[in-house]
């Protein structure tokens, strides 16, 4: 394990001024590189006027260079200081091939000039990768209806797409001419690794309808916007086939009938942790491709694992007060190999934040699928283990157990779980809500959970990747509606910030880490970034994004792995926004 350094201690501890700090410099730092915008292609007149001018050589057939498609429409193309191409679409307003951190990005966006006459990213845009340029490039309906819920600010740039971007989207770094291309426009130079772009507003993944507010507003967009990127949707499919078989050309009728296989870990073939993932995921394939059938395989999972991990280790019995009638009220095992009381600690048993997981799970399914039953069951397995693993529950401030025996009778770890009361407060007011609009079901052990949580959040520090990414994961459905989520968030940034800024901890070797715990990170991350673009000023979402898709990046060659055990999930974001389905 490794820990913050005292600096980073002190800084994360007052964080709100880290991050004006930060802003303030981001500012400065482009503010200096976007003074002098060129906006010509060709840069051979730029001189002083001091110094006499030079010769300008006659053009001719072989070194003339080939006018770009949008100049031959009447737009200036240009290069800014960090030789970052652009269409200048006149009125401020831009289109810019930007290359950050190994990845480019095609930005459109208007601009706005501050006291300094320095010319600034305003908040209206869109910023795409190159794989979601390619997938919209062809689809000029969802294009037309971006621009018009933009109320045709950027509307110009409709007589540019598709070919300038392209190119320049699609153009290898190699040249004829050192620093220039083919067409005599400066090559991208990577910007700086640790100043991010300003005002950054990426759509970090597609189907944008599920996570983008741009998209969510007309639902005829969403339409549109349904299909996710192919290579996306590959990765993700071949991501959950390491753990769960070739599932993705069952048909309805296979599907009903479908047994999850036995994983490579977890008891009897099954795992609570990554199974909740498993429909979690499941769900989210049903959505994005509107294919019911993964539903369908969602809900055989979760048969599944109540059969197993409700029941006893031997599987001869339900655990003791559940039934086949009420299957939770046991509670589930995680589905470790060794036996609870094995001597190395690590055993079978029954972890909170693994109960929590798999609430929100059923939760999620009660929508996707518009059955409250499911509902209904994690407000059961809720009410069963509650009074197990908080005691003093009528103390001003209740304690929490962190691990509880198969039967739920005595504590396996004393101690109190990092993350625990936040995950029960959070998930049990998701179970509530989900319950009913005026619902009182779990309000005693909400308010437990309160009264443990307002005693933590205020001294909250971490540098576990798995713990951040989970902790605002778990803090964005109340971000800026209660005071703890808000600050545990600014913490948990501040953190997250660290670790990949100061002790440079995604710098270590794979082989030195665990995926499951990063992908929590990035879990996290795509929180915050849907987040941050719900914010009129988005600062940091590009950043994060990046340092989502390196983390993911790291670890895709494990996915075909088979010696790596399976992996537990690619992260989507299944946020407050995430599968928008009604009663």
């Amino acid at each position: 394990m490794f820990g913050l350094t005292p600096s980073a201690r002190r800084s994360i501890l007052n964080n709100s001024w880290i991050i004006s700090r930060y802003t303030q410099s981001q500012r400065r730092a482009f503010a200096s590189s976007t003074s002098r915008w060129s906006s010509e292609v060709d840069t051979s007149q730029d001189q002083s006027e001091e110094q006499p001018a030079a010769k300008k050589k006659p053009r001719t057939a072989k070194n003339e260079r080939k006018a770009m498609p949008s100049e031959e429409k009447g737009f200036s193309v240009g290069v800014n200081e960090s030789g970052e191409r652009f269409v200048d679409l006149g009125n401020k307003r831009r289109a810019t091939v930007r290359f950050y951190k190994g990845f480019k990005y095609l930005d459109i966006r208007e601009y706005y000039e501050d006291d300094y006459e320095n010319l600034l990213p305003g908040k209206k845009g869109l910023t795409l990768t190159q794989e979601q340029w390619e997938t919209l490039r062809s689809s000029r309906d969802v294009i037309d209806s971006f621009f018009a819920l933009q109320q045709n600010s950027l509307g110009q740039i409709r007589d540019v797409f598709p070919s300038d971007f392209d190119n320049w989207l699609g153009q290898s770094e190699a040249s004829d001419t050192p620093g220039r291309d083919t067409n005599g426009a400066r090559r991208h130079r990577p910007t700086s690794t640790t100043i991010p772009p300003l005002r950054y507003l990426p759509i970090s993944s597609i189907p944008t309808q599920l996570t983008n507010p741009l998209y969510r507003a007309d639902s005829r967009i969403l339409n549109m916007a349904m299909k996710p990127q192919p290579q996306l949707l590959a990765k993700f499919l071949r991501a959950m086939k390491t753990v769960y078989g070739p599932f993705d050309m069952l048909t309805p009728a296979q599907a009903t009938a479908w047994t999850p296989p036995p994983m490579a870990e977890g008891h009897r073939g099954r795992y609570l942790w990554t199974d909740a993932f498993g429909v979690l995921n499941f769900i989210t394939l049903s959505t994005v491709t509107a294919n019911p059938v993964y539903t369908t395989l969602a809900a055989r999972l979760i048969q599944a694992v109540h059969d197993t991990l409700g029941r006893t280790r031997s599987g001869t019995a339900r655990l003791p007060g559940a039934s086949d009638a009420h299957p939770l009220r046991g509670g589930l095992r995680i589905g470790k190999e060794d036996e609870e009381d094995d001597p190395g600690g690590d055993g079978d048993g029954q972890y909170h934040h693994y109960l929590t997981i798999w609430m929100f799970a059923l939760n999620r399914m009660a929508r996707a699928a518009q059955e409250r039953r499911y509902n209904d069951l994690a407000i059961e397995l809720a009410q069963a283990i509650h009074p197990r693993f908080v005691r003093d529950r009528n103390a001003p401030r209740p304690r929490m157990y962190w691990k509880m025996s198969i039967d739920l009778r005595r504590p396996l770890v004393l101690s109190e779980g990092n993350l625990d009361p936040i995950d029960g407060y959070v998930i049990f007011n998701l179970l509530q809500r989900g319950h009913g609009a005026n619902s009182t079901v779990l309000e005693s052990e909400i308010s437990e959970y309160r009264r443990i949580l307002e005693t933590k959040w205020r001294r909250y520090l971490s540098d576990d990747p798995l713990d951040l990414g989970m902790t605002l994961w778990t803090a964005h459905w109340f971000d800026g509606q209660e005071e703890w989520a808000t600050v545990l968030t600014q913490r948990a940034v501040a953190c997250l910030r660290a670790l990949f800024e100061e002790e440079k901890f995604f710098d270590i070797p794979a082989r030195y880490r665990l995926a499951f715990r990063e992908f929590g990170t990035c879990l996290g991350i795509r929180c915050h970034i849907e987040k941050l673009n719900d914010e009129p000023h988005p600062q940091d979402a590009g950043y994060w994004d990046v340092c989502a898709r390196e983390v993911v990046t790291t670890w895709e060659p494990s996915i075909d792995a088979a010696a790596a055990g399976g992996v537990v999930a690619v992260p989507l974001p299944f946020a407050r926004n995430w599968c928008q389905l009604r009663w």
